[in-house]
């Protein structure tokens, strides 16, 4: 599953700047409600990310 959030990372010094992005998985025993509750709170909100992201230039 693809939860990737659009954003800008900007770098204001001539120095190298690294972004890192990381999921950590957690143990538990209740993997598959959390998963149907992640996935419906995704579905949920996603006309409401398009409103969002609408006034957003994409970086391409």
């Amino acid at each position: 599953m693809d939860d990737t959030l659009v954003h800008q990372s900007v770098n204001e010094s001539d120095r190298l700047r690294y972004c890192i992005f990381l999921d950590v998985l957690r143990p538990t025993h209740f993997a598959r409600a959390l998963h149907v509750l992640v996935t419906g709170v995704r579905l949920s909100v996603i006309s409401v990310r398009r409103v969002f992201y609408a006034n957003w230039e994409m970086i391409r």
